[in-house]
């Protein structure tokens, strides 16, 4: 990005440049006039005005009007969380941005505070279109397909991170994390590494922004939970119902507690079992009738009395000198009580004993003992037998074969943070190949757990 000056309306602009030279080049190409057509399109106070647009050489260039900022990002990095009020205007205008961004058939893809500044007014305004994806272009034009994920990590929608197709719904996600960080400082999922991220955002329950922000208004608190439920149709259906219910025009209906979301191709990781209802993150719904009890609820507790009201009577009935009877009962119904206590006493010192420890030393041995070089040994097969399912392209394969040779030079070395960077960036270099579509998500899903042995592996350097 250049800042400008426009020599015949003498004003100030925003240039965005884009190099056309590269393997990429056609597709990036591809994407750079889309943003234009598409943001050119867009003619709303709160996105970003597009002036002109065009290739000189081999350089594509967008001319915008230039926006003093700061971004929120810049914000949030100056300032901290946000007041409440500033948040709430903030995410009333981006829902203004978006509702006239949904009705004209584009889908963002990449809200983040990063693409949100200031004009010289104070308005609010969204920026860069440029990985949109039209609702109309069931393709995507070839640039943005199901199994490729595209925005920023801790922005990213479920279905987004997983490389599914997705609509308008995911910038409501991506909007109810932008208000979530405003208010708290940080994301709703983070962790330290982008597929880390990717994963939380699938299968973790969404977070309570009261936690820790407790001065947060309750109806603010329940927009944010309701754009962060992990199925789409949980989420408000539009931006203009975020709008009407962050202005307290209409308050939001509470997310179907009975809807989850499918279990999608998982990027890094298999999918994680469905929250426990005991758990939910929205609204608490109605309660549920209690369930009629039927003969078989009742019939094991009337046995049950009738049994100890036999014994008594017998109690009663026998001389208390006379229990032969009774013993040889007792001594009848209780064999396996009794041979289990003999076979216990007899052999709880060698069997038993080894028989506890011995699988729970196994399982120890097994997690704790693979060095870091075995375990790298085994992303390799890994990458390997992706590549063999094709899952993994040539450029793909060139890629994390160079990283995996920095984290065997690195483990060779024996430096713990060399290798744990190492085995950063191959994390990043999936993710980043991932959106390039060099690798495709069951690719990622494959490298998933080799990459996490390795992670634990050289954490225990």
């Amino acid at each position: 990005m250049w800042r400008a000056e426009d020599e015949v309306l003498r004003r100030d602009v925003a240039v965005k440049l884009l190099d056309l030279t590269g393997p990429d080049s056609d597709a990036w190409g591809a994407r750079f006039e889309r943003e234009a057509r598409t943001t050119a399109a867009l003619n709303h106070p709160n996105i970003v005005t597009v002036f002109d647009t065009g290739v000189e050489d081999t350089t594509a260039y967008l001319v915008m009007e230039l926006l003093p900022g700061p971004t929120l990002a810049e914000r949030l990095r100056q300032e901290g969380p946000l007041p409440v009020e500033d948040v709430r205007s903030i995410g009333i205008q981006m829902s203004a941005a978006l509702t006239a961004a949904h009705e004209a058939g584009v889908v963002h893809r990449d809200i983040k505070p990063a693409n949100v500044s200031y004009a010289a007014d104070g308005t609010v305004k969204v920026l860069d279109f440029g990985i949109t994806q039209l609702l109309d272009d069931p393709s995507g034009g070839g640039l943005t397909r199901t199994n490729t994920v595209m925005g920023t990590a801790d922005y990213l929608a479920p279905e987004q991170a997983t490389g599914s197709r997705v609509d308008a719904r995911a910038d409501l996600y991506a909007l109810g994390c932008v208000l979530f960080a405003l208010l708290t400082g940080e994301s709703p999922f983070h962790a330290e590494t982008p597929v880390a991220t990717m994963l939380r955002h699938t299968q973790e329950p969404v977070p309570d922004v009261r936690t820790a922000r407790p001065d947060v208004p309750a109806d603010l608190a329940a927009v944010i939970d309701r754009l962060l439920q992990k199925s789409p149709d949980d989420r408000p259906q539009t931006a203009g119902e975020v709008g009407e219910a962050l202005r307290g025009v209409r308050p939001l209906g509470p997310a179907a507690a009975t809807q989850v979301l499918p279990a999608p191709t998982q990027v890094m990781g298999p999918t994680s079992p469905t929250p426990p209802a005991a758990e939910p993150t929205g609204p608490m719904p109605a309660a549920v009738p209690p369930k009629k009890r039927g003969v078989w609820t009742w019939l094991p507790w009337v046995l049950l009395a009738a049994l100890v009201v036999a014994v008594v009577v017998y109690v009663v009935t026998n001389p208390s000198g006379d229990r032969t009877p009774s013993t040889q009962s007792t001594t009848t119904s209780a064999p396996p009580t009794t041979s289990e206590t003999s076979t216990t006493t007899t052999t709880s010192t060698q069997p038993t004993t080894t028989t506890t420890t011995e699988p729970t030393t196994t399982t120890t041995t097994t997690t704790q003992a693979l060095s870091p070089q075995v375990a790298a040994d085994n992303l390799r097969t890994a990458v390997d037998q992706a590549v063999a399912a094709k899952d993994v392209d040539a450029t793909g394969q060139k890629e994390l074969g160079s990283k995996l040779g920095a984290i065997d030079s690195a483990i060779g070395d024996g430096s713990k943070p060399k290798a744990q960077a190492a085995t950063d960036d191959f994390g990043t270099s999936v993710q980043q190949l991932t959106q390039d579509d060099h690798i495709t998500a069951a690719g990622v899903a494959a490298l998933n757990q080799p990459y996490k042995d390795l992670q634990t592996a050289v954490a225990a350097m």
